[in-house]
């Protein structure tokens, strides 16, 4: 069974294709793409000083993770509780659209086709599928010599409909929500970005910004490879400070946020050898990719409101009922009103709210259907993904939370800030979710807790450290440097991104007051 390491898989988390299985410009594969144009890549491990990881059980660790009872009623320390209120759950700082948006970003940085019984294999042998850069590889494929099936005939964008004939030609109103399609298959850069419904319109966006950047850029005139090297290069740009602004912001909270775009990894002395590893190499770490950035299942809904006509399941019961699967030709009906994901100023609609960054998983996500499990009818404890998220990180040989804190607490260091271990009674603590539960039930659930007292799974962890810490509303101290200083690091180690390539004091053009957010380009697109 094939499983991506795509920490935002929402509607499949194993990820759908496998690289080979993908065929690019001029017949080849995707791999055949990658090796052409150089764009391969490896895991790697962040902390190379040697570290014991933890020797949790299989069962203990299915026992922290697994929900028990019924497929309509799941129970369990990491399944949301049936009577868990609005404010337990609901993240007042990050809307929906930035779960999809994490997923995006996780596209562009890693796709390990390495299967859950394959894990234990060498770190270092793995191969990653993407550049792990923020150069939207997932969208611009190999580019228009090599990945012509996305692009038109001579004109360097990106047209929307395609032919039983394999011929593409330009959006109209039709099929302006969608991406291309030859039937219902996506013809994008990364059909991991076809997962579900929303997820694809950002891909749809993205495609669409860069016409608008192209048009602009050309200015009338025939578009040459000049052009659409500088037009694939400003979008890149603006897709990177998007990411290292907006979005690091909204996760880690502004302070953070501003303490990791001031993150230099050369600078950091002798204990900071960790991180200018990272920079030196062109390694996607396993830490971040099987642990820090799955921090996204949580925040999952178990369904979402697109338009005001539709609300769709993660998971309908039947096909009569709107889901958000991936893989279907988006109607009106199915198109995203990106007003209710995203904060639009003046935009009289009010977005949706993320779930909290915590311990818990939307019940929808605990009882995977058979498509998302290979098909297996009656999933096990180990199908539920949860329990997967765990037994790969013990596969992967990830060290626990409280050795990574440690060992950043030596290296990261700023004035007011500081990266300490969770104590064993911080672990131990159950959520205000499960403050009404009989005493008995307590009882199980914290000695199952007690078990990972001091020695934590790296991602249960890092949610663990979130809930505690921040109530859920952004990621702890550890997960900033996991996440926005990992994030950081990719775009310094990148000679190509804004940060070493831009001419200095470069701001983005097609943003608002020298800043670019997800509002600027769906306002220039013409989505809001």
């Amino acid at each position: 069974m094939e499983e991506a390491m795509s920490s935002h898989g929402l509607v499949d988390p194993r990820g759908l294709f496998s690289a080979g299985s993908f065929r690019g410009g001029a017949g080849r594969s995707r791999r055949q793409e990658m090796e052409a144009t150089g764009a391969e890549g490896r895991f790697g491990e962040l902390f190379t000083t040697d570290h014991r990881p933890p020797a949790h059980s299989v069962s203990d660790l299915t026992a922290l993770g697994v929900a028990t009872d019924s497929p309509a009623n799941p129970v369990g320390l990491m399944v949301e509780e049936p009577n868990a209120t609005p404010e337990q759950v609901d993240n007042p700082g990050i809307t929906a659209g930035f779960t999809f948006l994490g997923q995006f970003v996780d596209h562009d940085l890693t796709f390990d086709t390495t299967s859950l019984g394959e894990a234990a294999a060498d770190v270092s042998a793995r191969e990653n599928f993407r550049t792990a850069r923020l150069d939207l590889d997932s969208v611009y494929g190999a580019g228009p010599n090599v990945s012509r099936h996305l692009y038109g005939s001579g004109d360097r964008r990106f047209h929307f409909v395609v032919t039983e004939t394999g011929r593409v030609i330009p959006q109209t109103a039709i099929n302006s929500y969608d991406v291309p399609r030859l039937g219902d298959v996506a013809v994008i850069g990364d059909p991991r970005n076809d997962e579900n419904l929303i997820i694809s319109q950002i891909h749809a966006s993205f495609l669409k910004f860069h016409n608008f950047v192209l048009d602009d850029v050309r200015g009338g005139a025939t578009a040459t490879a000049e052009h659409f090297e500088e037009a694939s290069t400003e979008v890149r740009w603006h897709w990177q400070w998007l990411v290292a602004h907006q979005y690091l912001d909204t996760i880690l909270g502004p302070e953070a946020g501003q303490r990791a775009r001031a993150f230099d990894p050369q600078a950091l002395g002798r204990s900071g050898i960790d991180f200018k590893r990272l920079a030196l190499g062109d390694f996607m770490p396993v830490e971040f990719a099987g642990a820090s950035f799955r921090f996204g299942h949580t925040q999952v809904r178990p369904g979402y409101r697109l338009n005001a006509d539709t609300a769709a399941l993660l998971f309908p019961p039947d096909k009569a009922t709107p889901g958000l699967r991936g893989g279907q030709v988006i109607t009106e009906t199915l198109a995203v009103d990106f007003r209710r994901f995203f904060a639009i100023p003046g935009s009289p609609v009010a977005p949706a709210l993320s779930r909290r960054i915590d311990t818990k998983l939307s019940q929808a996500l605990f009882r995977l259907p058979a498509v998302a499990v290979g098909g297996v009818e009656a999933p096990s404890p180990a199908d539920q993904l949860s329990v997967r998220n765990l037994l790969r990180g013990q596969q992967l040989r990830l060290p626990a939370g409280q050795w990574v804190a440690r060992r950043l607490a030596d290296t990261i260091r700023h004035p007011g800030f500081r990266i300490r271990p969770l104590t064993p009674a911080e672990v131990v603590r159950l959520t205000p979710q499960e403050a009404g539960l009989p005493e008995a039930e307590k009882t199980r659930r914290l000695n199952i807790l007690s078990l990972f007292s001091h020695e934590t799974p790296l991602w249960f962890y890092i949610l663990k450290e979130a809930d505690v810490l921040t109530g859920g509303t952004r990621l702890g101290p550890m997960g900033e440097a996991l996440v926005g200083y990992v994030i950081m690091t990719f775009l310094h180690r990148d000679p190509t991104s804004y940060l070493n390539a831009a001419p200095a004091g470069w701001t983005p053009r097609f943003g608002t007051d020298g800043d670019f957010t997800m509002a600027d380009l769906l306002t220039r697109i013409g989505a809001v």
